[in-house]
């Protein structure tokens, strides 16, 4: 399916439960993917997020099933709450803008093997990779040893693979814990 160029939105649920939804063409002009949009699309395997996408709304693609392949643009900001819960990915090459990861964000994306945290970061929500049972590692840039970056409850909680070096990573985050709110707290500066 392609959709017409000068689309700039897609809309909340627009393609929602399209069960025989196999590959879709998301035009270059496309700035933001409302929630829900392609969420149990359970035969999308493949999606390119055009370049001027900045944001993913929450669930945008919530339990599709047979996503494993996902490209993300340079310059997408946020990823929304739930936004690839559930979703087979086994490869996830976060964007170098990326600043917040929203709460349950790749919940139960159970073959994700390694996590490459953008220098960017802001905000990991609550339970943004928890059940990701096969995550090993996790890399941390070193200037975000000095920023405190709010990390949700749980946020790595049942990922039983995760390495002795990855615990550490993630300790060097976990600085003050994010609320529970759809707001994220961000503050930077130099513990204490």
């Amino acid at each position: 399916m392609t959709l017409p160029a000068a689309l700039t939105a897609i809309g909340d649920y627009a393609f929602h439960t399209c069960g025989s939804l196999t590959k879709i063409e998301l035009p270059a002009a496309l700035t933001s993917i409302g929630r829900g949009a392609f969420g149990c699309c359970s035969s999308l395997a493949s999606i390119h997020l055009p370049s001027k996408l900045h944001t993913l709304d929450e669930a945008a693609f919530f339990a599709c099933t047979s996503l494993v392949d996902v490209r993300f643009p340079a310059g997408l900001a946020i990823i929304g709450a739930a936004a690839f819960g559930e979703c087979p990915l086994a490869d996830l090459a976060l964007p170098a803008a990326l600043t917040i990861i929203g709460h349950r964000a790749f919940d139960g994306c159970t073959r994700l093997v390694e996590l490459n945290i953008p220098a960017t970061i802001t905000f990991i929500g609550h339970s943004a990779f928890r059940g990701c049972t096969s995550l090993a590692r996790v890399c941390v840039p070193a200037n975000l040893s000095t920023a405190i970056v709010p990390v949700g409850e749980d946020a790595f909680t049942g990922c039983p693979s995760l390495s002795p070096e990855a615990y550490e990573a993630i300790r060097t985050l976990r600085r003050t814990p994010a609320r529970r709110s759809s707001r994220p707290l961000v503050r930077y500066g130099a513990m204490d």
